[in-house]
C-alpha cells in the first residue's frame, strides 16, 4: 500500500496536521500487523512518508547536537573550511537522526496496535501561542491494554512556509529532545570531542525508552 502525501494548506492548524498523521498511522498499523515479520523495512518506509512531512528534522537534530549545532557556534567559525564541515556534519547527523527516530517511533507505534490515536484540542494558552505564532504543546492519547492511555506531547511550531512541524517529542515523562542532547553530550566526552565519531555510532534509541516500552 502507498500512503498518499497530503501537502498542508493555510488553514491547517496543528491539531489538524497531527490528526491527519493520526489517522494514516492507525491504517498502517492495522496493515502491518500482517507484514511486519516478514517486511519490517516496508513499515519503517511508510512511517517515513508520514512522518517526514510534519517533523523538522533539521531543527530537531540541531537542537540535540547542543552548541555544535547551533547558529551561534557557526557565526563564531573563521575559515570557510569549518564553516562546510559544520554545515556537513549537520546534514549527516539530521540523516542518522532522522532514521533511528522514525525506526524507534515505529516500533513502538506498532506495539500499541493501532486501536486509536486520539488529539487533543489546544487549551486557551496554546490557542493564544498559536494565534501569536509561538511553539504549541499538542497531547496525543494512544490506547493501551491495561486502560490508561500513553500520552504523547509534541512540540510544534510553523516553519518558514507557515506549516505547522514538530520540534520535539515527550513520550510518556521521557522528553525525547532532553534525553539525546545529554547523549550527544555524553558522547562527545567519551569521544575526547571527535564530533565525526560521536555522528558514526549514533544510536537514536535511549535507554529510558526501551525500558518503558
Amino acid at each position: 500500500m502507498n500512503v498518499k502525501l497530503q501537502a498542508q494548506t493555510s488553514s491547517d492548524g496543528p491539531v489538524e496536521v497531527l490528526n491527519s498523521v493520526s489517522g494514516r498511522m492507525i491504517e498502517e498499523i492495522k496493515l502491518a500487523q500482517d507484514y511486519f515479520d516478514q517486511d519490517p523495512e516496508r513499515f519503517y518506509n511508510q512511517v517515513d512518508l508520514i512522518l517526514t512531512p510534519v517533523i523538522d528534522f533539521t531543527n530537531f537534530s540541531r537542537n540535540v547536537m547542543g552548541n555544535y549545532g547551533s547558529s551561534k557556534t557557526y557565526r563564531g567559525l573563521k575559515t570557510t573550511a569549518e564553516k562546510k564541515q559544520f554545515i556537513d556534519r549537520i546534514r549527516r547527523f539530521s540523516m542518522t537522526f532522522k532514521q533511528g527516530l522514525i525506526h524507534t517511533y515505529a516500533k513502538g507505534l506498532l506495539g500499541f496496535g493501532g486501536d486509536e490515536i486520539k488529539v487533543e484540542p489546544l487549551d486557551s494558552v496554546q490557542q493564544d501561542n498559536m494565534v501569536a505564532r509561538k511553539s504549541v504543546d499538542v497531547l496525543q492519547l494512544i490506547d493501551s491494554d491495561n486502560g490508561e492511555p500513553y500520552e504523547v506531547h509534541y512540540k510544534m511550531r510553523r516553519d518558514k512556509t507557515g506549516a505547522w512541524k514538530i520540534r520535539n517529542v515527550i513520550i510518556g515523562s521521557i522528553n525525547l529532545g532532553k534525553v539525546y542532547r545529554q547523549q550527544f553530550a555524553s558522547a562527545v566526552l567519551m569521544y575526547d570531542g571527535d564530533i565525526d565519531k560521536v555522528i558514526d555510532t549514533w544510536s537514536v534509541a535511549p535507554a529510558e525508552l526501551e525500558e518503558q516500552k
